[in-house]
């Protein structure tokens, strides 16, 4: 006999056979609300060749699936806790407390480390979702694995210790819990799953063990609250967005091995004012340090690294500080709107290898002075046309570091 979820998937399973109708209904996020219509006491029913066989002797719908898929039921300290092989909740994550108990998990709750014999090894998907009463949690050094969602929009939830044990935490495991103030990360964790504390705008700081290789995307998106993390060195990828609208981060360091800032990485991130880019980073990705209209920014100054070659779109936009930038001699493309908006932008160095120039990429600058390295192909109009305006004094940068005006005609001068 086979899990249901096999064949539910994230939407429903419906089955009419001899008029009687199983429904199974879901969600978005894979959550069953309903079982109606149920066939009546020795009903037969094939779901992708598996057989299921309704024979209750309670008439509790819940119940039944739950026999059906192997799941029991243990009480402890006067909670009755589901699961399925050594996993709270169930492979599928629908036999949690978010379902018909939530209101009742208050204050502090110790999850068991066995259950009639039972190791538990797993917290199952959604196991404690939206349990809006849970203060904190102390999990047993028997669990392995943390499932989705696990503990989404607790938002009461202030303080979790995750034992060292834990080897891999699924997505949005901790998402929308705002008021969540310490948390541990396990030293046996090596990526840091998408989703992990988005929306945790109590977090003010966070230890990243140096056994992460991986920052998943939107990791620690929107962690208003946190004014400082070391990303260690052996960390190399940092998903999407993955600190994007950190309001209170004021400086960061991306270690050696990332190659690339991805898109919208640190979006919003306006209280930045320190940055250091590694050698080694060949991308920054669109919108990685966009800032809006509505924030003002602290960046006032970034070195780019020499081994960089693109700059997205968007990249820079609003850095409303930024005073002045050198784009390195290997960066080739500079995406559209990539420093728009950057209003106090007064001198900008282009490579000698830039090629591309995208659309309004210096509109709305404070651009007075344009120096372009010798080799590079750009001209006067190529600037003017992506927002460089006509009062710009724009230079040639020969490599033995004699200047040419180009714009206005007169007279050599130097920078």
């Amino acid at each position: 006999m086979k899990n249901l979820s096999n064949y539910m998937g994230i939407a429903f399973v419906s089955l009419v056979s001899s008029g009687v109708l199983l429904l199974v209904s879901g969600c978005a996020a894979g959550l069953m609300s309903s079982l109606a219509y149920l066939p009546a006491e020795g009903y037969k029913s094939m779901v992708g060749g598996v057989e299921y066989i309704f024979t209750p002797k309670e008439k509790d719908p819940h119940l039944w699936l739950e026999k059906q898929q192997g799941v029991k039921r243990a009480t402890v300290d006067g909670l009755t806790w589901r699961y399925q092989g050594g996993v709270l909740g169930g492979t599928n994550g629908m036999y949690g407390f978010w379902r018909d108990s939530r209101e009742t998990i208050k204050g502090t709750v110790s999850v068991p480390g066995t259950l009639d014999g039972t190791t538990i090894y797993a917290l199952g998907p959604r196991f404690f979702m939206q349990c809006e009463n849970l203060e904190s949690v102390r999990l047993p050094d028997t669990i392995h694995f943390i499932g989705e969602q696990a503990f989404m929009g607790c938002k009461s939830l202030s303080s979790v210790i995750v034992p060292d044990g834990v080897t891999a935490i699924g997505k949005s495991a901790f998402c929308g819990c705002s008021k969540l103030n310490a948390i541990s990360i396990p030293r046996n964790l090596k990526v840091i799953p998408e989703g992990f504390l988005l929306g945790c705008s109590g977090l003010t700081s966070i230890d990243i063990p140096p056994e992460v290789t991986e920052i998943g995307a939107r990791a620690f998106s929107s962690c208003s609250g946190l004014t400082s993390i070391i990303i260690p060195e052996g960390v190399s990828t940092i998903g999407e967005s993955a600190f994007s609208h950190c309001s209170g981060l004021t400086s960061i360091v991306i270690p050696n091995g990332v190659t690339e800032i991805k898109d919208d990485t640190f979006a919003g991130c306006f209280g930045l004012s320190t940055v250091t880019l590694p050698e080694g980073l060949t991308r920054i990705g669109d919108s990685a340090f966009r800032f809006y209209q509505y924030q003002k920014s602290d960046l006032r100054t970034i070195q780019l690294p020499s081994t960089l070659t693109t700059i997205g779109e968007n990249a820079f936009n609003g850095c409303s500080e930024l005073t002045k930038i050198v784009i390195p001699d290997k960066v080739t493309s500079i995406g559209h709107y990539a420093f728009n908006d950057c209003s106090s932008l007064a001198a900008i160095y282009l490579g000698r290898s830039v090629k591309n120039i995208g659309t309004w990429a210096f509109r709305n600058t404070g651009l007075k002075r344009v120096f372009i390295a010798d080799g590079a192909s750009v001209t006067v109009e190529d600037l003017q046309r992506v927002g460089v305006g006509e009062d710009c004094e724009v230079f040639r940068v020969y490599r033995d570091r004699r200047t040419e005006r180009l714009f206005p005609e007169t007279s050599p001068s130097n920078p």
